[in-house]
């Protein structure tokens, strides 16, 4: 062995020495029973509380404040500890979890071996219990103190040196208590300033700020705004901001015991919020009275805390935080601007915006006043009756203004309007009043003016002080005639029971019988029907249906109304006959059933106004004898005439001899004035036409057919390009108008066709030719008026074919542009086989 070596060992053996004396060895006394035990669990504190029981939380270090904590013991109705308060040295709330964790932490506390002071060689003095480190005491609900003196950490180990209540004994432990010593009392303050707050039990709230208060309070479920105005709250609104006062936290701890409220901002306060609950407790069981006088439900009681919050200037120079004060503590503290923010009166978001808060389907009656006239609905086993005019309801449009009733909501408010007559309410142009089911009174809503910009109106609830301003859509829905209600319905059959349709225009007439399950014109004669037009119409006029319906003053003739809805004059008269069934017969619309009439559809045009007469298809004053079998076995058929008239872009329309004039759908108008004749105006195939000759004021273009392909006539070297004059053939062999000015005997010989300006020629390869003139309908437009020599027909093309028409020479020599090539981005490579 060297030196080296020799030394190494040397050093190994000092070592150990000096750890022995510092450690010492174990009593002697110890025995090898007391060696088994070392396994078993020796709690420091013995006997010891359980957690439930301790009251008090002491905390002592030298040259620090006491920490105390402290609570009654009692458990609240769920079973639960009642929280920590800190008590000293500060009164605060705490976090209750962190004063728990000091006493499950001291009541759990074991050690590994103890010894008597002096024993090994350690005194208190070694062990740092002479002048211990800290001092940890808990009281128990029965005022016994369970004390642990903390001393220091065992010489190259992780144990301490801990012992109880002053016993002359010294305990190894390897927790390390020393953490819960060095914690700041702002460690264990609550930040959360009102978590006992029971939220939903919120019933009044009082707002002081700009020296302005907000007082609200809540019954049942409603929240009403007392200060500064009397209106009902949106209780959305205020739940969320009880919530966001409930969940306010402590930024940072500023000043426990401040000489002055001023230095904050809180003399007075920027502002002040407090909350007040109404809390239904269960009172704590008493046993003085014996089991069987005892209630067999449980007491309650109701308490009423309020929290109250001071808010004051900012606490940073970056003005993020402000100070924070509670009456009835003297601390200062700090939270977030963001969270005051939200806790700041906003009246316009706290009002209830819903007007009327009545639900549609509690109304049991409905009365509703406009431009002089006043109808009354009520609802009877679920359904709305009226009377009069509104015998006959649109079930739909009583919904519909329930609901706008109901929906109903402020965008403003002008609140003590002293003078109505301002804002159009001294005179209403019209008043809404809808009863429910329990109330006594109706609730009644008063449309007035217009705002300035004319987009919004002013509405008044009777027997509120508020005008409210409501949106110009919310309007339109509630201030409607009365008529507005009646049934939209002015016919009501089974298309299939219509057996003729007439139709008077002012360029023409058409006549339409059901033959056999399908439609056919009569007049114009044996012109072929456009089966969709047709269809179109003979639905609408089955099931046809108003968007309004007025009622005009009664004047003891039409008149004045025909003349103001365009009917005096119609556009269109439209006449048809419903066929009754057997066994169910039609359905005629009330008030006022149609004249049992049959068809028209073979009698010649009437003048206006007058009815048609003809017995089943015969013309008047001739006898139904020569077919006396036919007459009496068809079913009896429903007459209607409709008037329709055009004033601007709305159209109106009369049925029969009614007092009511029927505002239609534009589709309607479309479906009324479309093309009843198939439009496809030349029934040729392609191949047929073996030329074409344009004459037209920009000069003339002629092609004609050779073998298979297309030559300009004039000029056969000119390269025409034979997909552009083939397509266009094409489209002239299906050619479709857009509708027929004449469609027999039209005057060939009128002025507009002889000095037509532009002439198209087709030379068929049976040398027949089709010549059409055309025309404009006005000077500057397209010429669309146009006629067909050869079969006297009129009529006016389509604005797209004419263009066509209309095309050079350059257009047909003019290849088409090439589609762009591919970029290289773009190319795919071919896969290698």
């Amino acid at each position: 062995m060297n030196f080296k070596t020799t030394g190494i060992l040397a050093a190994l053996v000092i070592v150990g020495l000096a750890a022995w004396l510092l450690v010492g060895e174990r009593p002697a006394s110890e025995s090898e029973a007391d060696k088994s035990s070392a396994l078993q669990v020796r709690y420091a504190l013995d006997p010891r509380p359980e957690a439930d029981e301790v009251v008090r939380v002491q905390i002592e270090r030298p040259d620090k404040p006491r920490l105390v904590f402290e609570r009654s013991g009692t458990k609240d109705a769920s079973g639960a500890m009642e929280d920590w308060q800190m008590r000293e040295p500060v009164a605060s709330a705490t976090e209750s979890w962190t004063v728990n964790g000091i006493v499950s932490t001291v009541l759990g506390l074991q050690y590994e071996r103890k010894f008597k002071p002096g024993e090994g060689g350690v005194s208190l003095a070694d062990a740092g219990l002479e002048q211990p480190l800290g001092k940890i005491t808990l009281t128990d609900k029965n005022g016994k103190e369970h004390r642990v003196e903390l001393g220091k950490k065992v010489a190259l180990s992780n144990s301490s040196y801990v012992r109880v209540g002053g016993a002359n004994e010294i305990l190894v432990t390897s927790r390390d208590l020393s953490a819960d010593l060095k914690k700041k009392p702002d460690e264990y303050r609550s930040k959360n300033l009102y978590r006992k707050l029971a939220r939903k039990d919120a019933k009044h709230i009082r707002v002081t700020h700009e020296g302005k208060t907000y007082d609200l309070t809540r019954s049942e479920d409603t929240w009403v705004v007392n200060e500064p105005v009397k209106a009902y709250a949106n209780a959305d609104k205020l739940t969320t901001l009880v919530n966001n006062f409930a969940n306010l936290r402590v930024a940072d701890f500023v000043e426990d015991a401040p000489a002055s409220l001023a230095s904050f901002g809180l003399d007075p306060p920027y502002l002040s919020l407090a909350v007040t609950t109404e809390e239904k407790k269960q009172k704590p069981a008493t046993s003085s009275a014996p089991a069987e006088s005892q209630p067999a439900e449980p007491q309650t009681e109701t308490v009423t805390t309020t929290y109250t919050l001071l808010v004051g200037g900012f606490a940073d120079l970056e003005s993020k935080r402000r100070f924070v004060k509670l009456p009835d503590q003297p601390w200062i503290a700090t939270v977030e601007k963001t969270a005051v923010d939200n806790l700041l009166p906003k009246l316009s978001e706290w009002r209830d915006a819903r007007v009327t808060r009545v639900k549609a389907d509690d109304a049991t009656q409905l009365e509703l006043t406009a431009a002089g006239v006043t109808a009354a609905l009520t609802k009877e086993d679920g359904v709305w009756k009226g009377s009069g005019d509104l015998a006959e309801l649109d079930v739909e449009a009583v919904k519909n203004v329930l609901e706008a009733f109901e929906d109903v909501s402020a965008i403003d408010y002008v609140d003590d309007a002293p003078d109505l007559s301002k804002y159009g309410l001294d005179s209403p142009r019209a008043t809404v009043k809808v009863t429910t089911r329990g109330a006594v009174e109706p609730v009644a809503l008063k449309i007035g003016a217009d705002t300035a910009s004319g987009r919004n109106s002013y509405v008044l609830v009777e027997g509120r002080p508020t005008v409210f301003v409501i949106s110009e859509k919310n309007t339109e829905r509630l201030a409607i005639h009365p008529m507005s209600l009646r049934s939209r319905v002015i016919t009501d059959y089974d298309p299939a029971q219509l057996r003729s349709i007439e139709v008077l225009r002012k360029h023409g007439r058409y006549a339409l019988e059901r033959r056999d399950g399908d439609w056919r014109l009569v007049d114009p004669p044996d012109a072929p029907v456009d089966a969709a037009g047709i269809r179109v119409l003979s639905n609408d006029l089955a099931r046809l249906r108003a968007k309004t319906t007025h009622r005009p003053a009664e004047s003891g003739s039409h008149s004045d109304a025909d003349d103001k809805y365009g009917l005096a004059d119609p556009e269109l008269t439209i006449r048809f006959a419903v066929e009754q069934s057997p066994t169910t017969g039609a359905t005629p619309v009330p008030p006022q059933p149609a004249t049992t009439q049959p068809a028209l559809a073979t009698q010649p045009a009437v003048a206006e106004g007058e009815p048609s007469k003809t017995v089943d298809g015969m013309p008047a004053g001739e006898t139904a004898a020569a077919a006396p079998s036919a007459a009496s076995a068809q079913p009896p058929r429903l007459e209607h005439t409709l008037r329709v008239g055009r004033v601007g872009a709305l159209t109106y329309c009369r049925r029969d001899d009614q007092p009511y004039i029927f505002e239609l759908d534009e589709s309607i108008w479309r479906a009324f004035t479309d093309e009843l004749i198939d439009r496809k105006l030349l029934d040729l195939q392609a191949e047929e036409i073996a030329g074409l000759r344009i004459e037209a004021p920009g000069g003339t273009i002629e092609f004609v057919r050779e073998g298979s392909e297309w030559k300009y006539a004039i000029d056969p070297f000119v390269k025409l390009v034979q997909k552009k004059v083939g397509d266009f053939i094409n489209e002239l062999a299906g050619l479709r108008i857009e509708r027929y000015v004449s469609y027999r005997d039209a005057d060939t010989s009128a002025e507009w066709i002889r000095n037509a300006p532009v002439t198209v020629t087709l030379r068929l390869a049976d040398s027949s030719a089709v010549t059409l003139k055309v025309d404009q309908m006005q000077r500057g437009e397209l010429p669309r008026m146009a006629a067909w020599l050869e079969q006297r027909r009129s009529f006016l093309l389509r604005p797209g074919d004419v263009e066509k028409l209309m095309r050079g020479l350059d257009y047909y020599t003019t290849p088409e542009a090439p589609e762009p090539a591919k970029s290289g981005d773009d190319f795919e490579p071919e896969e290698d086989e």
